[in-house]
């Protein structure tokens, strides 16, 4: 059985618009999911925990992924603890979907094609070369809406993308029914919860500046 995909990468994807590989949301957005996903996988890995509204360090030995290693050695070498959206703001990092899109196309599961924004300022998208990872994804969250319910990884990937406002872009359903049976699965979920307050405050902001 091959191994999953990190949250992160999986959350990506789903970033993705199938046709041309570009996002489906502000890259800001894409940032904030993608460091509530390293809080994810950090905890389902059993490298922090969630005490309180606060996350703590319960094992700092490396898992292995640069990025995700990166993320617990900040969060171990905090001084005090501290709760999951500020974390997500610390965690956001310019260069952290730069570094995913490249991570999954070393795997073979994007392909990288150069272009110019505007004809003048290059860039590159990331069209699927391989297209079975995100159907199966978007498969075991479309499940997880009709059933009610899911495991850790798919409930957490689900509140992310919510979070982001990728739901409504990826299935058939939008508004309350949307957001209730988005709740039914996700409801006691906090990285999506920590992600939609960073991007809440976010936007308030720019509306005030």
């Amino acid at each position: 059985m091959e191994r999953a995909l990190p949250l992160a990468d999986e959350f990506l994807l789903l970033a993705l618009r199938e046709n041309d590989g570009r996002l489906l949301v502000q890259s800001s957005v894409v940032r904030a999911g993608l460091a509530g996903a390293f809080l994810s996988e950090l905890t389902l890995a059993g490298r922090i925990t969630l005490a309180g509204d606060h996350i703590t360090v319960s094992d700092p030995s490396p898992l292995g992924d640069p990025d995700l290693d990166a993320a617990l050695g900040r969060i171990a070498g905090e001084s005090k603890p501290r709760k999951p959206e500020w974390w997500v703001s610390r965690l956001i990092d310019n260069d952290l979907t730069k570094l995913r899109l490249a991570r999954l196309t070393e795997l073979g599961i994007l392909d990288a094609e150069a272009f110019r924004i505007l004809g003048l300022i290059p860039s590159k998208r990331h069209p699927a070369r391989d297209a079975g990872p995100e159907l199966e994804i978007r498969t075991r969250l479309a499940a997880a809406l009709d059933a009610g319910h899911a495991d850790d990884r798919t409930t957490t990937l689900l509140a992310l993308a919510h979070a982001s406002g990728l739901t409504s872009r990826l299935f058939g359903i939008k508004g309350r029914e949307l957001r209730e049976r988005v709740e039914r699965v996700t409801q006691h979920d906090w990285a999506g919860k920590a992600v939609g307050r960073v991007l809440s405050a976010a936007a308030l902001h720019a509306v005030l500046i």
